[in-house]
């Protein structure tokens, strides 16, 4: 085990991430179910396939965006991220990490806003969430997102208890 073989190996099932762990064990997957951060020392485990490598810890994955991950063709990818699509929040949330909201909301201000997260949303005109992961995953037509962003009319932010998610260009994970 390798990280470039746990890629390889995720990319051939296109797969938004991969992860190592244990030192042997290659995980894939297009959403992260959990968010437990843990500190870069529990990534201590040396990759079975290269020594010189980290593969994870004990219970502690290395999770890394797949760069030969292609986009299906009803997402758009740009500057602001991957466009993930619409789902329905609800009263628990679908992201549980930071929000606000902003009279002056656009898509480039909420990623700006979440940029230690994964993802983030847009919802209802002036709502921003960010999160790792999804804490319900109910997609919903995009014709459901269709509120204009208080801060520019020529971008859709959500409707109402309907997020536009983004996947964020500029994360970087760690352990």
């Amino acid at each position: 085990m390798t990280r470039s073989y746990c890629q390889k190996f995720c990319a051939k099932g296109n797969y938004i991430y991969y992860g190592v762990e244990a030192g042997n064990w290659c995980y894939c997957g297009n959403y992260k179910t959990r968010e437990v951060m843990k500190q870069s020392s529990a990534c201590n485990h040396k990759c079975t396939g290269d020594s010189n490598q980290k593969c994870g810890g004990a219970w502690a994955i290395n999770i890394f965006a797949n760069p030969e991950y292609k986009t299906p063709d009803k997402w758009t990818e740009g500057s602001n991220g991957e466009y993930l699509g619409c789902f329905q929040d609800q009263a628990s949330r679908t992201f549980t990490g930071l929000h606000y909201r902003s009279n002056s909301m656009t898509i480039e201000r909420c990623k700006s806003y979440c940029q230690s997260y994964s993802m983030y949303g847009l919802e209802a005109t002036t709502g921003c969430w960010c999160g790792h992961y999804f804490k319900t995953r109910v997609p919903k037509p995009d014709s459901d997102c269709n509120m204009k962003c208080r801060g520019n009319s020529a971008q859709t932010c959500g409707g109402a208890w309907r997020m536009s998610v983004y996947k964020n260009p500029n994360y970087q994970p760690s352990c």
